[in-house]
């Protein structure tokens, strides 16, 4: 043990002392911190569930009702894009570029018959491409707008890749409201077949 000098506001204490007495204190501070975080998770909690129980409309579920959606897609470059009925006579001009965004099983069961496929995928990669390619398109048909379809679905896929098409810098694009299914029924209408 080392000895120091007195003073007289200083004690005499050795520095193997200081540090062995600082060790005790040190295994019992973790305990300490582990308690003090329990205390505050059970007071918020228990706050959550008192408000819950206070508010009057809108309460939270405890349980989820439905599913969360696990896969969401990227967000991408999003413009606006005019809807258009089935019956439009933009759908049946020459100068329309007919695009078919369905899947290309689904393109091969039944389209328009000028339709160029060009599905939509959901979860696929970067759009660029595709964008570029359409562009390609235009030009080489000299058309004035782009009409897309698509599935019908809720959200449609002719719809997302109209608005995907219109972020990606194509003007007067718009996609038909109901999609593929609108259209059948309509073509049936006319040949004199029964709806879908």
């Amino acid at each position: 043990m080392t000895v120091e000098p007195t003073t007289p506001d200083r004690p005499r204490v050795s520095s193997k002392a200081q540090v062995s007495s600082a060790a005790p204190e040190a295994k019992h501070t973790a305990p300490k911190v582990m308690r003090d975080a329990t205390i505050v998770v059970v007071a918020a909690a228990a706050i959550g569930v008192v408000s819950n129980l206070v508010r009057h409309k809108e309460k939270l579920s405890w349980i989820q009702a439905t599913p969360y959606d696990l896969l969401v897609p990227c967000a991408e470059p999003v413009g606006q894009a005019q809807i258009i009925q089935a019956s439009s006579p933009l759908v049946l001009d020459r100068t329309s570029l007919i695009i078919d965004a369905r899947s290309t099983s689904d393109y091969a069961q039944w389209h328009i018959g000028r339709a160029i496929n060009v599905p939509f995928d959901w979860l696929g990669p970067p759009v660029q491409d595709d964008v570029t390619r359409v562009t390609q398109m235009i030009t080489r048909s000299n058309a004035k707008r782009v009409i897309v379809y698509g599935d019908g679905d809720n959200p449609d896929s002719g719809g997302e890749w109209a608005r995907l098409l219109s972020g990606g810098g194509i003007r007067n694009v718009s996609f038909i409201d109901g999609g593929a299914p609108a259209l059948r029924n309509l073509f049936k209408e006319l040949h004199g077949e029964k709806k879908q």
